[in-house]
């Protein structure tokens, strides 16, 4: 059986990044493009674009999830908030009260057509302020 080579094609790079995107690791990247996982470590040491597209993957992928999530986060899904509380911020899992105290003030300013208004960065400002001040 013969060896699959890793051409050095634009088109093998947007395939891997899509993968990457996906969550895939380096050895399941390997895999899916039918290759082992030390060819593709070996050319990952010489070409740089071959880690280029699997950063951006990456990104691209976080970037998206991320994305969604904050989208649940504005609609005052419960699950969400309390997960991005406490790893995107690193928090003790905060009360129940304090949650649904959240939950109905960004419902409230969905109502209002305030979220527009304001960024990701200033809603997220404003919730841990707020649960900086519950925790005094």
């Amino acid at each position: 059986m013969s060896r699959k080579v890793l051409e050095n094609d634009p088109k093998l790079y947007e395939k891997i990044e899509t993968l990457a995107s996906y969550g895939l690791s380096k050895k399941q990247i390997a895999l899916s493009l039918g290759v082992s996982p030390s060819t593709l470590r070996a050319k990952s040491r010489d070409r740089q674009e071959l880690n280029d597209a699997i950063d951006r993957g990456k990104a691209s992928g976080l970037k998206c999830s991320g994305a969604a999530l904050l989208r649940e986060v504005e609609n005052g899904d419960i699950p969400a908030i309390k997960w991005y509380e406490q790893t995107r911020h690193k928090m003790a899992p905060p009360e129940k009260a304090d949650i649904e105290a959240l939950r109905a003030e960004i419902l409230e300013l969905k109502a209002a057509n305030a979220l527009p208004a304001k960024t990701v960065e200033e809603i997220t400002n404003d919730v841990l302020a707020k649960l900086d001040r519950n925790n005094e």
